[in-house]
């Protein structure tokens, strides 16, 4: 596995434009490895089947497998209805499957295995608006915490354990290098007594064989609307953060 972090930072006004990501690349190549034609969506979803194989197919065309022998994370989705063929493919390489019947609702089935949308990582609820907001705002305040201080200690406990194995405090202090440098022009004070606005809505979304909740949305600061991308794990009851994406952009 690899730890992946992608930055980039411009001056802009009091606020700059920030983008973060942080990942998970069980096979180097994520971004080059997924399809670039979008999944039909009765496709997409995080697929169980009969035999214990999962399949993750996302909207964008990208997919996962993982069975007992052998997995792909970042591959491509290739279907050909008319030769009814379904193949996950990373580097060319991966496995096909005939489909032998198309999804109809949450069910489907793939050279003799049924496949059932879902599954065990379908179970997570939805939390209320009240604390979709209060989410957003500790992982807003852990940030911009961890880049004034120069300590990301307390950044790094709110991370997923996956991601904590990858990394530490010092390392993330230095993947975030050139925030902590810039601090004075960096600040996200502004929005700790705001109400963000999620859109789309709050959702689940298939990384790898687990499912993460999304929440995509804006704080009105100015001169520039701040957006985000937060998605989050649930370990031992509490949502971890798995991937943070900040930016500004014009109202």
């Amino acid at each position: 596995m690899k730890f992946l972090t992608n930055l980039s930072l411009v001056r802009n006004h009091n606020l700059k434009t920030l983008s973060i990501t942080l990942g998970v690349l069980l096979m180097i190549g994520l971004a080059c490895g997924g399809s670039s034609k979008p999944a039909p969506s009765e496709y997409v979803g995080f697929w169980t089947g009969a035999d214990g194989t999962t399949i993750t197919i996302r909207a964008d065309g990208g997919a996962d497998y993982k069975s007992s022998n052998s997995s792909i994370s970042g591959g491509g989705l290739e279907i050909d209805e008319a030769g009814k063929t379904l193949k996950i493919t990373f580097a060319s390489l991966g496995p096909s499957f005939t489909i032998d019947k198309a999804p109809d609702g949450n069910q489907m089935t793939l050279s003799g295995v049924v496949y059932k949308k879902g599954g065990v990582a379908a179970t997570l609820e939805m939390p209320a608006e009240p604390e979709l907001q209060e989410l957003a705002k500790a992982t807003m305040k852990d940030f911009d915490g961890a880049v004034q201080s120069g300590d990301f200690t307390g950044f790094y406990k709110k991370l997923a354990k996956k991601f904590q194995d990858q990394s530490s405090p010092d390392k993330l202090k230095d993947a975030f290098k050139v925030f902590v440098d810039n601090k004075d022009d960096f600040d996200l004070k502004s929005v700790f007594t705001m109400k963000a606005t999620f859109e789309p809505s709050p959702t689940f979304e298939p990384i790898g064989d687990e499912k993460a909740l999304s929440l995509t949305g804006s704080y009105a600061t100015t001169p520039k609307k701040l957006k985000f991308e937060l998605k989050y794990f649930k370990e031992e009851g509490a949502w971890k953060l798995a991937s943070i994406r900040i930016n500004t952009a014009d109202k």
